[in-house]
């Protein structure tokens, strides 16, 4: 049956957390992969290191890391930057497969929207991967609505992740 919320410890800190969103950041990766193969091959030659490197220096005037755990099992996390002008972003949060449906997601939301708000991160944007429904749904529980809609050419055939 797996874990119940009660039994959900979550870890708040910066950097020195992001080793230990790798596996689930790959995991993600592949339910990314997932949902178009136009964009499967480029989302699989994602490269952690290069990720982690990303995060760090887009968080120049924040950067939360929350890790959530059951015992000794990370089941899910969640990162979220303020950049130089100020605007804050949830850039990747993950739950897993046995953890969903059960508020963790929200919780880990529900955190990081505190935590931008009280560093006073504005505006606060998230991207969502076309197709991730579930996500999207989660996110405008949160306020959150498109306001634009970014494209990635590919007519050359290239894709990229």
């Amino acid at each position: 049956m797996g874990a119940k919320m009660e039994d959900i410890s979550i870890a708040c800190g910066g950097g020195e957390l992001l080793d230990g969103i790798e596996r689930l950041w790959v995991e993600l990766r592949e339910h990314h992969a997932g949902l178009s193969a136009e964009w499967r091959e480029g989302l699989l030659k994602g490269n952690f290191p290069e990720r982690r490197a990303e995060l760090v220096k887009k968080g120049s005037r924040g950067l939360l890391v929350m890790l959530a755990s059951s015992g000794e099992e990370t089941t899910g996390y969640c990162v979220c930057t303020i950049g130089d002008g100020g605007q804050g972003e949830i850039d990747s949060i993950f739950v897993t497969q046995r953890m969903r449906g059960r508020g963790l997601g929200k919780l880990l939301m529900n955190r990081a929207m505190d935590w931008l708000r009280e560093k006073g991160a504005a505006p606060i944007v998230v991207e969502v991967m076309a197709g991730n429904t579930q996500a999207a749904k989660l996110y405008e529980q949160f306020g959150f609505r498109t306001r634009t809609l970014r494209m990635r050419y590919v007519g050359d055939g290239r894709t990229e992740s």
